[in-house]
């Protein structure tokens, strides 16, 4: 259970993340263990430098049958509540950006760290929409070049968590990233209910089957204008071409987050 705690025991609002242990059987006391402190080692490591676009590890603490995890409370200001709503293309970008650079750290450590679960709903806008990284639940440790992935989000997940059983690397964050571009560009979710042809299919169709689709075609002049509209046309191209290469179904194609990084620094400046 996840919950915003304001108490006078606290300097701050937090979150507390609480490991419910009471009434479970032995092995799921186990269990329920063996997560609360992976992800207490996981945040350690995390929060061994202040990364500005991550969430703060408070605390943690073990007491009464219960283990909880105390992280920075950011005011419900979702990614994905605010799709639609936000500034221009240039915050948009930056926002991305921001995110890329958070990767960037985790797979930079030793043993990388995959989040593994990127999406708008992990994505928090503080002040001047500046994101945050939170949910660290689903990360993972990855030693050699693959991990066994604990979840994932349908949407976002590239092809390789079925063909391989799960077993996953770190393009695997680089593809959900290349989503929630393409969502955060649009303001449409990639996949969207009572839709016939999801953005989705923008980054998934090959290049004949979308000249030979119709509706293909529609979908691509509809988010022309949505991302066109104030943004130069070349960095429309450039912005198109680095989603497209993040969401390759092949996670050898995609280029690794050090690519990515650069290639959204060179879109944005100068804008």
């Amino acid at each position: 259970m996840v919950k915003t705690v304001r108490s006078a025991k606290y300097p701050m609002d937090v979150v507390v993340k609480e490991f419910e242990m009471a009434e479970k059987t032995r092995q799921q006391r186990k269990r329920i263990d063996e997560q609360f402190t992976r992800e207490v080692q996981l945040h350690d490591r995390i929060n061994q430098f202040e990364h500005p676009n991550i969430v703060r590890l408070i605390g943690y603490g073990a007491w009464c049958g219960k283990r909880a995890i105390l992280t920075e409370y950011i005011p419900n200001r979702r990614l994905i509540d605010h799709l639609t709503s936000l500034p221009p293309n240039h915050t948009r970008v930056q926002i991305a950006l921001d995110v890329a650079l958070v990767l960037q750290y985790l797979h930079g450590l030793l043993p990388p760290i995959l989040h593994s679960d990127i999406k708008p709903e992990n994505i928090m806008l503080g002040h001047n929409n500046t994101p945050k990284v939170i949910d660290f639940g689903c990360s993972i440790e990855v030693r050699g070049n693959a991990a066994m992935m604990r979840g994932r989000t349908p949407e976002y997940a590239g092809p390789e968590w079925q063909r391989r059983l799960g077993r996953i690397g770190l393009p695997f964050d680089v593809h959900c990233l290349g989503m929630v571009m393409l969502e955060l560009m649009t303001g449409r979710r990639a996949v969207e209910p009572e839709v016939d042809l999801h953005l989705r299919a923008l980054v998934k169709e090959t290049p004949e089957e979308a000249l030979a689709s119709n509706d293909y075609q529609v979908l691509w002049a509809e988010v022309h204008q949505l991302i066109a509209d104030g943004m130069p046309r070349h960095k429309f191209v450039a912005m198109m071409n680095l989603i497209m290469q993040c969401c390759r179904n092949e996670a050898e194609d995609r280029p690794n987050i050090d690519v990515v990084v650069q290639r959204l620094e060179a879109i944005l400046n100068p804008w």
